[in-house]
């Protein structure tokens, strides 16, 4: 959208607020127009205490809902169905060939074993004896490493 003047620009911002005259022509809002009170108290005491703020303030806010139309929910959706795609691609980005598939299949093929054998080392890794006794020296260093930070606060 292009305005010629501040005007034009002032009107169209103005007739979109949302309002009982134009609710049925206002936009589709993601989130309804919200009002809130806000309640300040003044310190006015002429010698300042400052263990008693100068201003105290509280906002209230009702109920918030969102309003999602069909087309935003699917829209969501994608979103995170790529965000998904893409930490899952992530861990093998490095591995992943420079080549088109049509170019070299075999070094595509060697791709995609070696990432689900990657997977596979690694969920049984995570149940050998080592990893087990690795884990349980980390787990009791930090228990002893926080007893004596206790103890340190102690003395």
């Amino acid at each position: 959208m292009k305005f010629n003047n501040r005007n034009e620009f002032y009107n169209v911002m103005r007739s979109m607020i949302s309002s009982i005259e134009n609710g049925t022509n206002a936009p589709n809002f993601l989130l309804p127009p919200i009002t809130c009170n806000l309640k300040l108290r003044l310190n006015k005491q002429k010698v300042p205490n400052l263990e008693i703020p100068k201003v105290d303030g509280n906002i209230e806010f009702p109920v918030v809902a969102l309003r999602l139309g069909q087309e935003q929910y699917n829209q969501m959706m994608l979103l995170e169905k790529s965000f998904s795609m893409w930490t899952n691609s992530y861990k093998y980005r490095s591995q992943r060939p420079n080549k088109d598939p049509k170019e070299d299949p075999f070094v595509w093929w060697n791709f995609a074993q070696s990432a689900m054998l990657n997977n596979i080392r690694q969920k049984r890794r995570q149940w050998e004896w080592s990893t087990i006794k690795q884990r349980r020296v980390i787990a009791l260093y930090i228990l002893h490493f926080i007893r004596s930070l206790s103890k340190e606060m102690i003395t």
